[in-house]
């Protein structure tokens, strides 16, 4: 499942990410208020506020974070890769039931390198 989340951004293929939720998914982003709830809306935040836009442009990093399943998402830029944003995962035997992104790359950069290699 973890596998798979991470292997879905990285193809970049949001039907598939979709597919991984659970009906009652929730996707947050402290510190913003909104969150996402169910596969649709969760697609429809992945498709319009991600910056990735093909496969190739977004590398995951499997971690642990808060000692559940997570991946540090790197968004390719001109330099190569950029830390973006720390995942962490709910999962439910084979759903994701809950994700929480952290936007404060100094986490990130704190747990993984700035640019993997």
């Amino acid at each position: 499942m973890w596998a798979d989340f991470c292997a879905a951004f990285e193809a970049y293929d949001i039907d598939a990410v979709v597919e991984l939720m659970a009906a009652q998914a929730t996707w947050e982003m402290p510190p913003f208020d909104r969150f996402y709830a169910g596969p649709e809306a969760i697609g429809i935040l992945v498709r319009n506020q991600c910056p990735a836009r093909a496969a190739g442009d977004l590398v995951m990093v499997p971690c642990i974070v808060n000692g559940r399943p997570g991946a540090g998402m790197y968004l390719r830029d001109d330099d190569g890769l950029a830390a973006f944003q720390l995942v962490a995962l709910e999962i439910e035997g084979r759903w994701v039931r809950r994700v929480v992104g952290f936007f404060d790359t100094d986490v990130l950069k704190r747990s993984l390198p700035a640019r993997p290699e």
